[in-house]
């Protein structure tokens, strides 16, 4: 959206269609990248889950049993470094796709973010000097680096040997069936680069979802607004990479193994709110829900506590 700002590229483009100002598409003219309806997914459509980008990290893929790609070659070799390319061709030579892109449909895909992050270094490796740009790159450089609107102390890994966390750090738990507990520490993100593999205190993503959302950051209110309300009749409660909650307002969730988190602004009231649960639950199927719950519900009692409606009336809670 800040390159859609900047004038970099047009977030309604298809993502076949030539960067501005080259002569090269958005996404490899490659095999590789011969994923299904390729030359009918536009950018705001992968920014919404709409396009039907097949989901390879968490759906089975051919050749690993119903394992997504990324746990799979996990098992092989923790420490493999995953490119753009290697998980987008899950989906190209097998042919997966959940649905024609732009229809009334929505399917969450981590695939299709991979795809954007592709999108970012192609345009920006472009706008730079002649030398190869990375995604992160961009983000270091134009988000949150120190010659960002906001700098903020964030870390975006990207590489599998970067797999330490700054210290102070919290674990993240896993509780599975019959007792046994797994923890996680370090961990391989390299596969989940553009998709929300950031890391930071929880003052730093409070101030990142604040800033954001007022226009105050890396967009102008125009387009965080855009951002927010440029969303599709599958599901209004999606925007541009962003989701509505009651309660809650404007931001997202996310989970990396051992974690979740939720990052949330509302408007109407100036209040943010940053939730971080380090477990999950996985001894049964109530405690998966049971936590993913309590993350919304952590949210509402925080706001309750400050004297800010909490809980909506037709939600309930663990323990209640």
């Amino acid at each position: 959206m800040k390159m859609h700002q900047d004038g970099w590229l047009d977030y309604q483009d298809r993502i076949v269609d030539l960067i501005p100002g080259s002569d090269l598409p958005y996404v490899p003219d490659m095999p590789s990248w011969a994923i299904p309806y390729k030359n009918e997914i536009t950018i705001r459509q992968l920014l919404q889950h709409n396009a039907g980008v097949y989901h390879v990290d968490q759906g089975p893929v051919p050749g690993c049993g119903d394992l997504g790609y990324t746990a799979c070659m996990l098992e092989q070799d923790p420490d493999h470094q995953f490119t753009a390319t290697e998980i987008v061709e899950q989906a190209a030579f097998n042919q997966l796709s959940y649905f024609p892109p732009g229809t009334d449909n929505h399917h969450y895909s981590n695939t299709g973010y991979t795809i954007l992050g592709e999108i970012i270094a192609r345009v920006y490796t472009q706008h730079g000097d002649g030398e190869a740009k990375t995604y992160s790159d961009y983000l270091y450089d134009h988000v949150f680096g120190p010659s960002a609107r906001v700098p903020l102390d964030l870390h975006f890994p990207y590489l599998a040997a970067d797999q330490t966390l700054p210290i102070p750090y919290v674990c993240g738990k896993i509780y599975w069936p019959e007792g046994a507990v797994e923890d996680h520490c370090a961990d391989n993100l390299s596969a989940q680069v553009a998709e929300g593999n950031g890391i930071g205190t929880m003052l730093a993503l409070n101030q990142w979802v604040r800033t954001l959302y007022q226009g105050q950051n890396v967009l102008d209110l125009e387009n965080a607004d855009l951002m927010r309300m440029d969303t599709t009749s599958a599901n209004p409660n999606y925007g541009l990479g962003t989701s509505v909650a009651p309660n809650l307002g404007y931001g997202h969730n996310g989970a990396r193994v051992g974690y979740l988190s939720q990052a949330t602004y509302d408007p109407e009231l100036d209040v943010s709110v940053v939730v971080m649960m380090p477990m999950w639950d996985r001894s049964s199927d109530s405690g998966w829900i049971n936590t993913t719950n309590t993350l919304s519900c952590a949210g509402w009692k925080a706001r309750a506590v400050f004297g800010y409606p909490g809980k909506p009336d037709n939600q309930t809670c663990p323990g209640d």
